[in-house]
Protein backbone atom coordinates (compact mmCIF):
# COMPACT_ATOMS: atom_id res chain seq x y z
CA UNK A 1 0.00 0.00 0.00
CA UNK A 2 1.44 3.32 -1.03
CA UNK A 3 1.48 6.38 1.20
CA UNK A 4 -1.06 8.10 -1.02
CA UNK A 5 -3.54 5.22 -0.83
CA UNK A 6 -3.15 5.13 2.96
CA UNK A 7 -3.92 8.85 3.17
CA UNK A 8 -6.87 8.38 0.82
CA UNK A 9 -8.22 5.58 3.01
CA UNK A 10 -7.91 7.73 6.12
CA UNK A 11 -9.55 10.68 4.37
CA UNK A 12 -12.54 8.60 3.30
CA UNK A 13 -13.08 7.54 6.90
CA UNK A 14 -12.82 11.09 8.19
CA UNK A 15 -15.29 12.39 5.61
CA UNK A 16 -17.78 9.59 6.27
CA UNK A 17 -17.70 10.12 10.01
CA UNK A 18 -17.89 13.89 9.59
CA UNK A 19 -21.20 13.33 7.81
CA UNK A 20 -22.33 11.03 10.63
CA UNK A 21 -21.52 13.74 13.20
CA UNK A 22 -23.48 16.31 11.14
CA UNK A 23 -26.52 14.01 11.12
CA UNK A 24 -26.18 13.44 14.88
CA UNK A 25 -26.20 17.22 15.37
CA UNK A 26 -29.31 17.48 13.22
CA UNK A 27 -30.98 14.75 15.28
CA UNK A 28 -30.17 16.57 18.52
CA UNK A 29 -31.36 19.92 17.19
CA UNK A 30 -34.72 18.41 16.21
CA UNK A 31 -35.31 16.14 19.19
CA UNK A 32 -38.28 18.24 20.38
CA UNK A 33 -39.76 18.80 16.92
CA UNK A 34 -43.12 17.05 16.63
CA UNK A 35 -43.13 14.43 13.90
CA UNK A 36 -39.36 14.45 13.43
CA UNK A 37 -37.75 11.04 13.09
CA UNK A 38 -34.07 10.69 13.69
CA UNK A 39 -31.83 9.80 10.80
CA UNK A 40 -29.11 7.17 10.60
CA UNK A 41 -26.11 7.22 8.30
CA UNK A 42 -25.41 4.08 6.32
CA UNK A 43 -21.70 3.28 6.08
CA UNK A 44 -19.98 0.61 3.98
CA UNK A 45 -16.44 -0.52 3.35
CA UNK A 46 -15.05 0.70 0.05
CA UNK A 47 -13.19 -1.82 -2.07
CA UNK A 48 -9.69 -1.33 -3.39
CA UNK A 49 -9.00 -0.04 -6.89
CA UNK A 50 -6.99 -3.25 -7.34
CA UNK A 51 -9.40 -6.15 -6.81
CA UNK A 52 -6.51 -8.64 -6.72
CA UNK A 53 -5.07 -7.10 -3.56
CA UNK A 54 -8.13 -7.92 -1.48
CA UNK A 55 -7.50 -4.81 0.61
CA UNK A 56 -10.18 -2.34 1.58
CA UNK A 57 -9.81 1.28 0.62
CA UNK A 58 -11.78 3.13 3.25
CA UNK A 59 -15.36 3.94 4.07
CA UNK A 60 -18.20 5.44 2.07
CA UNK A 61 -21.59 6.84 3.06
CA UNK A 62 -24.28 4.70 1.44
CA UNK A 63 -27.10 7.05 2.36
CA UNK A 64 -29.36 8.36 5.06
CA UNK A 65 -32.32 6.43 6.35
CA UNK A 66 -35.09 7.27 8.74
CA UNK A 67 -34.71 5.39 12.00
CA UNK A 68 -38.10 3.76 12.31
CA UNK A 69 -39.26 3.16 15.80
CA UNK A 70 -42.31 0.99 15.18
CA UNK A 71 -42.86 0.37 18.89
CA UNK A 72 -42.83 4.08 19.76
CA UNK A 73 -45.05 4.93 16.79
CA UNK A 74 -47.57 2.32 17.92
CA UNK A 75 -47.50 3.61 21.50
CA UNK A 76 -48.10 7.15 20.26
CA UNK A 77 -51.07 6.02 18.17
CA UNK A 78 -52.54 4.08 21.09
CA UNK A 79 -52.14 7.04 23.45
CA UNK A 80 -53.75 9.39 20.93
CA UNK A 81 -56.63 6.97 20.43
CA UNK A 82 -57.10 6.61 24.18
CA UNK A 83 -57.07 10.39 24.61
CA UNK A 84 -59.71 10.74 21.90
CA UNK A 85 -61.88 8.09 23.51
CA UNK A 86 -61.76 9.76 26.93
CA UNK A 87 -62.30 13.21 25.45
CA UNK A 88 -65.39 11.97 23.60
CA UNK A 89 -66.69 10.29 26.75
CA UNK A 90 -66.41 13.60 28.62
CA UNK A 91 -68.00 15.53 25.77
CA UNK A 92 -64.91 17.63 24.95
CA UNK A 93 -64.86 16.81 21.24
Amino acid sequence: MSTFSGINTALSGLLAFQRAIEVTGQNLANVATPGYHRLEVGLAARGSANPLSGALAGVTVTGLRRADTAYLDLQSQLASSEYGRWSAAEGHL
